[in-house]
């Protein structure tokens, strides 16, 4: 759950900040493309961002000139912007800017952090060859049998209370999955694991519509929860093999059929048997070509086939600075968009190594007005739970290493 934090802001610009905590208005805002139009206009008002504590976040007004910037030692700001302002959290390795931001929103930036409380003792007898147990997002390594593990409550089955466990033997330099077992044991219960499996299920796959390279991944999800047992096919053709636990699979689809890296994840029913995907149906949205002018607050342009998508992301790199990046979010409609003014300390001293562009639709967001709101949590995770109807697709032009796109 997210929490309502005190503010910590050092102004260094016009505006008055404060410590209010407006709830989103949720209202749909076409903005310009290329700045305030008429769907922009309106009084200033108090705009929100939660973030991790010790960020830095900066609000800009829609010129993108600074309005005030500081650390939000607790993890929210909040600042007076009039329509259609910006907003940039520094990251570790990079900074994030959203735009078109509207008074009375709140913009929470980055993904939420599981949440591990009220511990219940189980206790696991198991073979030699039995090297991890999963639940959710609580892994344990095997250890000497048996074994007492302290599993909390948003690991556990949320309907009937149990501990479903997944337990793995893997194998090789790429750690893939060799061997598994499943057990479900109530709190405080406990259980024998007899013998490992080696019988997984399995589907075929024929993905289309590629230049031949293909990676395709089921990962097993209980309860909505993705318990990381994830198993591989690198082609776009074959069988791919999963292992038989929980009602769904999160398939991943990942191709490269030109200078576009494509990316898909769908939350699909067990059991699945066949993986036909299309990538000229399943992309609606393309992006295919970008360029930039120079400086530190460049202008990124692209080309895509199709503006019914949910974001449009435009990139600019530092690869030899650490990975750095710098991404701004904006409506999908913009095929143009220059970057803000941000304090010296923020970005490298060089300038910006490459730039890219990225398409992102989302089941979990009807539009960008909803995405600005929550725009890195793209795949809906809440309570470490992702919704059952998931349906995600990225395309992205000259590919980098965005963080925070895995899921």
């Amino acid at each position: 759950m997210r929490v309502a934090l005190m503010l910590s802001l050092v102004a260094c610009g016009g505006g008055g900040s404060s410590n209010d905590s407006p709830k989103p208005d949720g209202r749909e805002v076409d903005a310009a493309p290329d700045g305030p139009g008429a769907s922009c206009t309106g009084a200033p008002g108090t705009v929100t961002v939660k973030t991790q504590p010790g960020q830095t976040v900066v609000f800009h007004d829609p010129s993108g000139a600074i309005v005030s910037s500081g650390v939000a030692t607790t993890g929210t700001a909040t600042e007076t912007l009039p329509p259609c302002s910006m907003i940039s959290v520094a990251k570790p390795k990079g900074v994030v800017t959203i735009t078109d931001v509207m008074p009375g929103e709140t913009i929470v930036v980055g993904m939420p952090k599981p949440t591990f409380t009220d511990l219940r003792g189980v206790q696991i007898t198991f073979p030699s060859d039995a090297e991890e147990f999963r639940a959710g997002q609580c892994t344990f390594n095997a250890g000497n049998s048996p074994v007492n593990l302290q599993v909390s409550k948003e690991c556990r089955n949320s309907s009937t209370g149990n501990i479903d466990l997944v337990v793995l033997t893997r194998e090789g330099v790429d750690n893939h999955i060799t061997k598994f077992a499943n057990v479900s044991v109530a709190p405080l219960g406990s259980a024998t694991v007899a013998a490992m499996r080696t019988d997984f299920s399995s589907a075929t796959v024929n993905v289309s519509g590629t230049d031949g390279f293909a990676n395709v991944h089921l990962r097993s999800v209980g309860d909505r929860i993705d318990i990381g047992a994830k198993m591989s096919l690198l082609s776009p053709t074959g069988t791919i093999n999963y292992v038989p636990f929980g009602t769904h699979l999160m398939r991943e689809v990942h191709t490269q059929p030109t200078d576009e890296v494509l990316y898909a994840a769908d939350m699909v029913a067990q059991p699945l048997t066949a993986i036909t995907f299309d990538v000229g149906t399943e992309f609606s949205n393309r992006v295919t070509s970008v360029t930039a002018t120079t400086g530190m607050s460049p202008t990124v342009t692209w080309t895509t086939t199709s503006a019914t998508a949910d974001v449009a992301i435009a990139c600019l790199e530092w690869f030899n600075v650490g990975e750095h990046e710098w991404c701004a979010y904006v409506d999908p409609h913009r095929t143009s968009f220059k970057f803000p003014a941000l304090p010296a300390n923020l970005l490298p001293a060089t300038p910006y190594e490459s730039v890219g562009a990225a398409i992102e639709e989302t089941s979990v967001f009807d539009g960008y007005a909803a995405l600005r709101l929550d725009p890195i949590n793209v795949v809906g995770l809440s309570n470490n739970r992702y919704p059952a109807n998931l349906r995600y697709r990225r395309a992205i032009w000259i590919p980098a290493l965005y963080e925070s796109w895995s899921l």
